[in-house]
């Protein structure tokens, strides 16, 4: 093989890296080009195409790190679009060597952009125009209410703020509870933000004559 044709083969491959790798928005934690490349191609065929977002996180164990993966859109409308996410589990080897991921969950999510922005302008990973995994059948209408609701920083149980404003917190997840006190069964919507990395709180939503309310506030640590 000529000095041209190794040349022009190394170039083309490199380009082809380099796209694969810019296609995908990377945030929460620094990913060398080769580990992007791994990641989309092991979250391809689950995800339903190359994702267009990668969100990074340490976990609670040393060495060992978390990436999920946002598949393209599988719907959308002007205010809200849906897909599949998967989730990669990652482990430091040996410096210098990428490391090591391995997929191990796929859930639906949602993403509702924040007036004004688009889908795509993501400005970090504590931006709530983020997508969030989603649990439990909600029709788009209902998601929209319900995120919009939270966005307001509406008042807690007690009509007390939550001494942080709300609507600056990335929403991790949406999903349906139903819960028992007593005699008493409570079901509604359980939304939980981010407010550092490792933790955040969760709001349990019920509906009233108004709309919307908070009934309970927790935390969460990962």
């Amino acid at each position: 093989m000529s000095t041209y044709l190794v040349v022009a083969v190394a170039f083309a491959a490199s380009l082809l890296q380099a796209t694969a790798s810019n296609d995908a928005r990377v945030v929460g934690t620094p990913l060398a080009a080769e580990e992007i490349v791994r990641i989309r191609d092991l979250a391809s065929e689950r995800a339903g195409g190359p994702p267009w977002l990668l969100m990074g996180a340490s976990t609670q164990i040393a060495g060992r790190w978390e990436v999920t993966a946002m598949g393209p859109a599988t719907q959308s409308r002007a205010e809200i679009r849906c897909g599949t996410l998967v989730r990669l589990s990652g482990a430091d080897s040996d410096p210098g060597t990428p490391r090591a991921w391995s997929l191990y969950d796929s859930r639906p999510y949602a993403q509702i952009a924040i007036p004004g922005r688009a889908f795509g302008e993501i400005r970090g990973e504590d931006d709530p125009n983020l997508p969030f995994w989603v649990s439990g059948n909600f029709s788009d209408d209902e998601l929209i209410e319900v995120v919009r609701f939270v966005r307001s920083t509406p008042p807690g149980p007690d009509g007390r703020s939550f001494g942080l404003q709300v609507e600056r917190q990335p929403i991790e997840a949406v999903s349906r509870f139903r819960r028992t006190a007593g005699t008493d069964v409570h079901v509604g919507v359980r939304v939980s933000l981010r407010v550092a990395n490792l933790q955040g709180l969760v709001l349990e939503l019920e509906r009233s004559a108004g709309g919307w309310i908070v009934a309970q506030v927790g935390g969460w640590i990962a």
